[in-house]
């Protein structure tokens, strides 16, 4: 099933028309509708605001599974996306199906590549591990250092912003409840 295709699968069953989604995100129909037929190629961003009209996350939208209790991902066939201009790359690890309770992710970030310029503050649980590199995790109004190893728990209603430190490339595995974007 194509982007697309789960897009309109996912927005049907909300029981939402293009002029739902058209009004909620300040889209055209017809806009919404090509990238539905997979005409267009919708930026991150635009994702993530007709997800958000659509009330599901970017998550359930790049891997929406039919029913079933175990789900198995390959290293081949992980989905993936990109933040902050594709200096972060999201690789997904875990796959369940609508209302899954959480979230695994591998985020690589390139040098200097940071979270979003707000700082996020989410309703739920994030545990972060550092696989590779040094990340600096700002929470709130204290910095913390985390290197090779370290690992963090955080509330996701308190704002935290995370930073590469390292010259080179930092990758975390994440795992967070409820799954996020």
């Amino acid at each position: 099933m194509t982007l697309g295709e789960k897009l309109r699968k996912m927005r049907l069953e909300k029981g939402m028309t293009l002029q739902n989604v058209a009004e909620k995100t300040g889209y055209s129909k017809a806009l919404i509708s090509r990238i539905e037929n997979d005409s267009v190629s919708p930026s991150i961003s635009s994702l993530i605001k007709i997800a958000g009209a659509v009330a599901i996350s970017l998550h359930q939208l790049f891997t929406a599974v039919e029913g079933g209790h175990v789900s198995v991902i390959k290293k081949s066939g992980r989905k993936s996306s990109t933040l902050s201009g594709g200096k972060i790359k999201v690789e997904y690890l875990s796959q369940g199906p609508p209302g899954s309770k959480m979230e695994s992710v591998i985020k690589t970030f390139e040098a200097g590549a940071a979270s979003e310029d707000k700082r996020a503050a989410h309703i739920g649980e994030e545990w972060l591990y550092v696989l590779k590199g040094k990340l600096e995790a700002l929470v709130e109004e204290e910095a913390y250092d985390l290197n090779e190893g370290d690992c963090m728990y955080v509330k996701m209603a308190t704002p935290h912003k995370w930073r590469n430190a390292a010259k080179g490339r930092t990758t975390t595995l994440v795992v967070s409840t409820p799954p996020s974007s």
